[in-house]
């Protein structure tokens, strides 16, 4: 693993976590490698231990960077809840040079291998839990190429006030 390349996305995701950051609400955006335990989802409930209460399911993403681009529009650029896109102002140019220079990291990272991504759903075993295990609100990308799985984590906290 290049740590100057994997340093770069921790660090662009922590700008857009503080930014992102006011008010009632806390956001949390990582990228972390997870140990592979022989399959992405015996693997992801490894990293979620001791949080067992929910069901994993996984969405292969054939077309990837697209679903990635939209999503990280949504969490880098809007209202996480409501999706209003108003609340930064700067142009539409400016935020697409910023998810193209964070996608060309992603792409970066991983150079010319054979990458595989699923969009990690997460639902509640316990009706009357309402928070998934680390936010409120959340979008979880795992990507996988050889033997190495990292996890895109973009998710909010809102504090009950």
């Amino acid at each position: 693993m290049d740590l100057v390349k994997y340093g770069k996305i921790l660090g662009y995701l922590e700008v857009f976590q503080k930014l992102n950051s006011y008010g009632d609400h806390t956001c949390c955006y990582s990228f972390k490698y997870i140990n592979n335990t022989g399959s992405v989802i015996s693997s992801l409930k490894k990293y979620f231990e001791p949080n067992t209460n929910y069901s994993l399911a996984l969405e292969s993403l054939e077309d990837w960077k697209s679903v990635l681009m939209e999503t990280l529009e949504s969490w880098f650029y809007s209202d996480c809840e409501s999706g209003d896109k108003s609340g930064w102002q700067c142009s539409g140019s400016m935020r697409h040079c910023c998810l193209n220079d964070f996608m060309g990291m992603i792409i970066d990272f991983f150079g010319e291998k054979d990458i595989k991504v699923w969009r990690v759903h997460i639902s509640s075993n316990n009706e009357n839990e309402i928070d998934p295990p680390y936010g409120t609100y959340w979008d979880d990308f795992v990507f996988g190429f050889e033997d190495k799985l990292f996890l895109l984590h973009l998710g909010v906290f809102e504090h009950k006030m």
